[in-house]
């Protein structure tokens, strides 16, 4: 019973972040031409070869003078940010998550402060948050894994057979560059 609950007032939300998210113009930025990317990670699903990973991939883009904004998604409570090095994060966790799995109002003003060029949604999991982040971040290009029924949320998604983040970040760059004009 609480299940179905869950799922109308859910369906509910996503129906009105659709109809928002048709309102808000959106841009294709290439990867290229991007001066900030944002990442979103669910530290639940890595392992520590896929964390290093993540922070080799920060780095590469700040060296290339890329400005990083992570959002990182850890769904253990009492869980502390995994990525202490990164200046512009937010940190989400179950105490800053809703009974349906969406950012609270403190959260949600954290993640509309930080303006991306490119926000990239690397979470597989079943969980709506990542795709209501996606939703609500101030991004011209957001990106992530194809889910049926969530297209209006994402200006790119991508299809993968393997979802370990070192085999996603190719898939993700390729398809960014091709929209370069």
């Amino acid at each position: 019973m609480f299940e179905k609950i869950k799922t109308y007032f859910i369906n509910r939300k996503i129906k009105a972040l659709t109809i928002q998210g048709k309102k808000i113009p959106h841009d294709f930025i290439s990867l290229s031409n991007a001066k900030s990317i944002g990442l979103l990670i669910n530290v639940n699903q890595c392992n520590t070869e896929d964390l290093k990973d993540v922070h080799h991939y920060i780095d590469a883009f700040k060296a290339k003078g890329v400005t990083v904004v992570l959002f990182e998604l850890n769904f253990i409570k009492k869980s502390i940010p995994g990525f202490k090095t990164s200046a512009h994060s937010v940190f989400i966790n179950p105490e800053k998550i809703n009974w349906l799995d969406f950012p609270n109002a403190t959260a949600q003003s954290q993640i509309a402060q930080h303006k991306v060029d490119i926000l990239i949604n690397f979470d597989t999991s079943d969980k709506m948050t990542s795709h209501y982040i996606c939703a609500l971040a101030n991004a011209k290009t957001r990106t992530g894994i194809h889910r049926e029924g969530l297209e209006s949320f994402y200006e790119l998604m991508v299809s993968f057979k393997e979802n370990r983040f070192k085999k996603m970040v190719p898939h993700f760059e390729h398809y960014l560059k091709m929209l370069e004009k």
